[in-house]
């Protein structure tokens, strides 16, 4: 809606160099400016502005200047002129009442349009019309009300205020001349003096009043007859709202930069009066009453509605935008750090996480399995028992649709129900891998696909890295009932190796190829699939969580060293820990360190083992005869081994 910076200025005194800080005032108060236009054509500046339908009553010039009255709390240099009526009305008191002023004016007689006031009205993007439109638009975007114009032929019955008003000389005003009109200025007004500090339409009625006759009589040339006025009266029941400071506080929160700190209650109380909300403050209850303008009672309905013009008026910005949070977490538990832990090992050795759901149709049926009273569906009536089946249709799906190769991994839970009839629910790892592409030992050979030993040696790694005490054995030799009945439906037995704890000699996992019957494989293309699964409870139990460091310090020694490498001729069956230990035995005096840097075979299959030794002192140089001594031991213990 746009609006005239003179037409404002007529009810606020506002400088033209100002503009720029209002609308940065009225954008924080929530009215958004669109445009602001500096017509040379009209010699004024034009103010577009966004009003949204809660704000509905800044329509005209005395109330947008009421808005920037209140909210950069300068006064209106205009004042409200008090009601002019019959005394048989203004003695009445506390009470309210519908008013009306009724003229009338012989339209015939208004001969020509008024170029100012056409002028006006196109500033607005208004319509040109009659002379007497225009006079009530123009009247309407100043003011905020206008006045009616009535054909009296055409009076409702249902008008009781026109109706009721029973004047002769208006009755022989019509008779004479058919093309009178009337025009009827309304009101509601309070008949006391209480409330003349509210300023809207209703308080400016006689200004407006004074300002529409006026005009009326300048452009239509014409004297303006008597009035003749009446009333109803009427009940209104004031709005009261009461606003809590605790509320406020709540709301608003901090101002500044204290966090203690929160807008005083005459700072509230003064807002408030800019609003012309006429507070009330009770002591007892900490609290506001405010009275309701009868302008603002669309959109002032709640307490917070009422809060929030307080923040809107003393400015969102001085409260604090962001608390001072405290950066509590929760303490997470040694179990979800271990998932978590297993999780990313899994993830590192290059197997994909998937997720199943832990209804399904188990592919054997035991006494352990739990049955659901009521399933979704056929497919989904159990429990499931373990996690690898569910795998294995995923591999199966995944190589029916797509063909590519897959390495994957689940952890959720298993449940099984005992013959005590009671049910456990149990975490548990599996895993999947089958790729017929997984390795190959250089690059002119083809690759290979994944084997028994591979998918032994990633869970030896991932058994490593999570610090487990763990041992790997033949299923065959110590299998039991219980893990036969698990898994033993799905690999193959003699394929199969089990996973035990050292200490209480108890298996917690299994390693194993999968049955070709369970795969979707073709003839032409031939590939082993294998799984494995572990008890994650019983896992987590055993992990060795001993923290102490597994090496020893020594101090650094500035003297030089002596270095040695020697060749050895040995049998093909010793093992290069027994050649550590046998110079160890004799060379124990200034051995610093023994390493292998070179093993290599001959053409005649004789095998020869690269030594390097460091001799050096803690407290002095080597000589000579420390050089001879252990080059004579380091003798002894080459003949020694050359023996074996």
């Amino acid at each position: 809606m746009k609006f005239s910076w003179k037409l404002i200025n007529n009810f606020i005194k506002l400088e033209q160099k100002e503009i720029k800080k209002l609308e940065k005032k009225l954008t924080l108060s929530g009215i958004e400016i669109e445009n602001i236009d500096r017509s040379n054509t009209y010699n004024d500046t034009i103010i577009d502005l966004s009003i949204t339908t809660n704000r509905k009553e800044i329509s005209s010039a005395l109330h947008l200047a009421i808005e920037i009255s209140t909210i950069i709390n300068k006064p209106l240099i205009k004042d409200p002129i008090r009601l002019k009526c019959n005394k048989k009305i203004t003695n009445k008191k506390n009470i309210s009442i519908d008013y009306v002023r009724i003229h009338t004016i012989d339209e015939n007689l208004i001969r020509k349009k008024s170029e100012w006031l056409s002028k006006e009205l196109r500033k607005h993007d208004i319509e040109d019309r009659s002379p007497l439109k225009n006079i009530q638009k123009y009247i309407k975007l100043k003011w905020g009300a206008t006045f009616e114009i009535i054909n009296p032929n055409y009076i409702s019955k249902e008008c009781d205020l026109i109706n009721d008003f029973n004047s002769k000389q208006i009755k022989q005003t019509i008779q004479k001349n058919q093309s009178s009109k009337l025009l009827i200025f309304k009101t509601t007004k309070k008949m006391d003096n209480e409330t003349n500090n509210v300023y809207n339409s209703n308080s400016f009625y006689e200004n407006l009043y004074i300002d529409s006759i006026r005009l009326v009589s300048t452009i239509t040339q014409q004297t303006i007859s008597k009035y003749y006025e009446t009333y109803n009266k009427i009940d209104i029941e004031p709005i009261i709202i009461n606003v809590k400071k605790s509320n406020i506080n709540k709301c608003l929160g901090n101002i500044g930069k204290s966090t203690l700190k929160f807008i005083e209650i005459d700072k509230i109380n003064k807002i408030l009066k800019q609003l012309q909300l006429l507070p009330t403050y009770i002591k007892k209850n900490r609290s506001f009453n405010v009275i309701i303008p009868s302008h603002r009672i669309h959109d002032l309905k709640r307490e917070i509605d009422v809060i929030e013009e307080i923040g809107r008026i003393y400015e969102f910005k001085y409260f604090l935008s962001k608390l001072n949070t405290r950066k509590i977490k929760g303490q997470e538990s040694e179990y979800s750090k271990y998932i978590k832990k297993f999780r990313y090992i899994l993830r590192n050795l290059g197997l994909n996480e998937v997720i199943n759901c832990g209804l399904t149709l188990n592919k054997k049926n035991n006494i352990e399995i739990i049955q659901l009273n009521n399933p979704i569906t056929s497919e989904q009536k159990e429990l499931r028992y373990n996690i690898v089946e569910n795998l294995i249709t995923n591999y199966n799906h995944n190589i029916k649709h797509t063909g590519n190769e897959i390495e994957i991994f689940e952890i959720g839970k298993t449940f099984k129900k005992n013959y005590e009839n009671k049910y456990t629910e149990i975490y548990s790892l599996g895993g999947l891998i089958s790729n017929k592409g997984y390795s190959k030992s250089n690059w002119t050979e083809k690759s290979t696909g994944v084997n028994f030993y591979h998918i032994k040696g990633i869970i030896e790694t991932f058994l490593e890295q999570i610090n487990k005490n763990l041992k790997t054995q033949e299923t065959f030799r110590t299998i039991t009932k219980d893990h036969l009945q698990e898994v033993g439906h799905i690999i193959k037995i003699n394929r199969s190796i089990s996973i035990y704890n050292n200490k209480a000699d108890k298996p917690i996992g299994i390693i194993g190829e999968v049955k070709d019957d369970l795969l979707e494989i073709s003839e032409k293309k031939q590939v082993k699939v294998y799984v494995f699964e572990i008890n994650i409870n019983e896992l987590i139990k055993n992990i060795d969580n001993n923290n102490n460091l597994e090496y020893i310090n020594k101090s650094y020694t500035n003297y030089p060293s002596v270095i040695r490498d020697i060749s050895i001729k040995i049998k093909k069956y010793i093992q290069i820990q027994d050649i550590k230990s046998v110079i160890l035995k004799y060379c124990t005096s200034f051995v610093e360190s023994i390493k292998i840097f070179n093993e290599y075979i001959n053409k005649k299959q004789e095998r020869f083992v690269g030594i390097r030794i460091t001799y050096r002192s803690q407290n002095r140089t080597l000589n000579t005869a420390d050089i001879k001594r252990i080059e004579r031991n380091l003798n002894q213990a080459i003949q020694i081994i050359e023996k074996y």
